[in-house]
């Protein structure tokens, strides 16, 4: 906060005037100190998260940097706004050429990949429903989710023993038809890695293209009085949630992503509040390497929870 002449600590708030790329589908009233007072949205009726904000980036701020990424054997990525929107795109024809469609639920079992954002997006493009889910689950968990959401299709890390798990879920599951790996090979697995690299770049927006009501993700809950439930996001209520987390950082802050990547908390405030005002996200590989990666990426930001 800033000091008056008079001593006296302001409490208006900072912010950077830079016009959001979001200001087409929201409108805010501050106060005199910057505390907004009143939001309304308007035509996101037909906004679709990839295309109008990640895609959108892209156009605006083609060489911008969107994610770094720095996996468990130390190899790091840069993915600007034009890698993010050509790589998604990349996935949506990918997916596609597997039958994959509009509607079909689709589950994400990536840990802190950076395939996860890629695939995300790409089936945002699609509308198919993505699912994102814990690497911990284990066959009767899988089973259930599987049944209760028809998943259809799969993407899945190599890593530990979940791969197994999906594998004996999918024996009692004939829906699940479609099973891509991300980092590894196995037996009746498609190799992820490798294979959506083949494909264009380019994924054409149409009139049918997913938007606004129409679902786009699906988390299910941790279950605690009970079963756990499947809960509906829309491309709407993402941007809506997304938006309404924006401080006023300015374009390029830095922020580091540290929780757990497919819970709803993060996914929304953490890395979509984040790529609505162009920040660049960073990824915390390991808690075990917290202190050393926010050294390394000097973070303006990190979001948290109470333990």
């Amino acid at each position: 906060p800033d000091k008056t002449v008079d001593g006296k600590v302001s409490t208006r708030v900072r912010k950077d005037r830079k016009e959001r790329i979001y200001s087409k589908y929201i409108d805010i009233e501050e106060n005199e100190n910057g505390t907004p007072i009143s939001i309304k949205f308007k035509n996101t009726e037909k906004f679709n998260f990839a295309y109008d904000l990640v895609d959108a980036l892209a156009e605006k701020e083609p060489e911008k940097l969107a994610m770094l990424h720095i996996s468990k054997d130390m190899t790091e990525r840069r993915f600007t706004f034009t890698d993010m929107r050509k790589l998604s795109s990349q996935c949506a024809n990918y997916f596609a050429s597997l039958g994959i469609k509009k509607g079909d639920r689709v589950m994400l079992i990536l840990k802190r990949h950076y395939q996860f954002w890629i695939a995300m997006l790409g089936l945002n493009k699609l509308g198919a429903i993505a699912i994102p889910a814990v690497d911990q689950l284990q066959e009767h968990d899988l089973e259930y989710r599987f049944e209760s959401a028809g998943v259809s299709a799969i993407v899945c890390t190599a890593d530990g023993e979940v791969a197994r798990q999906v594998d004996i879920a999918a024996e009692k599951c004939p829906q699940l038809t479609i099973k891509m790996m991300v980092g590894g090979t196995r037996d009746g697995w498609r190799n992820f890695d490798e294979e959506y690299k083949r494909f264009s770049s380019h994924f054409e927006r149409t009139e049918s293209s997913p938007c606004g009501n129409d679902t786009m993700l699906m988390y299910f809950t941790s279950g605690t009085t009970g079963k756990s439930k499947g809960v509906m996001l829309t491309h709407t209520s993402l941007v809506d949630n997304a938006t309404c987390m924006d401080m006023g950082e300015p374009v390029g802050t830095v922020t580091l992503s540290v929780l757990p990547i497919h819970h709803a908390y993060c996914f929304t405030c953490d890395i979509l509040a984040g790529l609505c005002i162009g920040s660049t996200c960073c990824f915390n590989d390991s808690i075990m390497r917290l202190v050393k990666n926010m050294n390394l990426f000097n973070p303006q930001i990190i979001l948290l929870v109470p333990m």
